[in-house]
């Protein structure tokens, strides 16, 4: 997917037609706020999610990459996503039973597929920070 911007004083002009007269600002981007941690489930909690998340790769979030947890060690595990909730995203990794940490998009070169109602990506974040 590529989306094309139109950087305007500081804003994004969205770019379907019929979201032309809508200027999102660097406030509508979705950014994390803070992790809670349930067994091996790390939970994501987000703000700016406007209508809820969305993917690209569908509805049920199957098949996103970028998530990773890591426990008391420190040591990254690639995460899968267990269930979303329009300003939360559960997920796990079978190597750490209880993470203590996660993190996305966390790398030098990663794609994003997860997006708010304005089309603006998540932006990467790590909870250890």
């Amino acid at each position: 997917y590529k989306l094309g911007h139109n950087y305007i004083q500081g804003s994004i002009v969205l770019p379907s037609a019929h979201d032309m007269d809508k200027i999102a600002t660097l406030s509508d981007w979705s950014e994390f706020v803070k992790a809670l941690f349930d067994g091996p489930n790390a939970i994501v909690c987000l703000k700016n999610c406007g209508g809820g998340l969305h993917s690209d790769l569908g509805w049920e979030f199957k098949g996103v990459t970028g998530f990773e947890v890591a426990g008391e060690d420190k040591v990254w595990y690639p995460a899968t996503i267990t269930g979303t909730d329009g300003n939360s995203i559960g997920c796990t990794a079978p190597e750490v039973p209880e993470p203590k940490y996660v993190r996305y998009l966390w790398h030098d070169f990663a794609i994003g597929h997860i997006w708010n109602s304005y089309r603006l990506p998540l932006l990467p974040f790590n909870s250890e920070l």
